[in-house]
């Protein structure tokens, strides 16, 4: 499945198909040594934000903070909602800890963003969850999965496309798959 490539960069695909098919701010929530440096090269075109709730793990991307790209520390991810309520993003990368935090702020995120890019989309806490977005993309090729969900513009192919790729164009019905 994901053999030969490291299972926690198995979102790199989603991440940049959803950063080609958009032009705006980028938001990571949870920090990474794939996904922030990836980032950080983006952020000479567009703004960026990475937000790290860990601050002994965030520390270690701190020097990359410049005018494009804010680097974030925060003790509470509640409080972090209240300052961030009315931004949009373009692009959500949703890989944070702890894990149950990202239902919540998927939830939160959902109005305010183009396109949210969930890493470990496999995991049970997702039941239902990403089904409720109007469009949704998973690859299901790579441990762990990532899915691309949005309410607000078709998600753009990422991935293996194919046998492990699902595309859910507003379907709600269980098991209406459609390749």
């Amino acid at each position: 499945m994901s053999e030969g490539y490291p299972p926690y960069g198995t979102h790199i695909p989603a991440l940049v198909a959803a950063l080609m098919a958009t032009t705006g701010p980028v938001l990571e929530l949870g920090s990474g040594n794939l996904s922030t440096p990836l980032l950080h090269a983006v952020s000479f075109k567009r703004p960026v934000e990475t937000v790290e709730h860990d601050r002994r793990w965030g520390k270690r991307f701190e020097a990359m903070a410049t005018d494009r790209h804010a680097i974030t520390l925060i003790d509470d991810w509640s409080e972090w909602c209240d300052r961030a309520a009315a931004k949009k993003w373009d692009v959500v990368l949703l890989d944070c800890e702890p894990w149950e935090i990202r239902i919540m702020l998927a939830e939160y995120l959902r109005d305010m963003a183009k396109l949210i890019v969930v890493h470990d989309s496999e995991q049970a806490m997702w039941n239902g969850v990403l089904d409720t977005f109007k469009y949704r993309r998973t690859d299901r090729s790579m441990l762990p999965n990532t899915a691309i969900v949005s309410d607000t513009m078709e998600v753009p192919h990422f991935g293996l496309e194919a046998p492990g790729m699902y595309w859910y164009g507003g379907y709600r019905a269980e098991g209406q798959l459609i390749a």
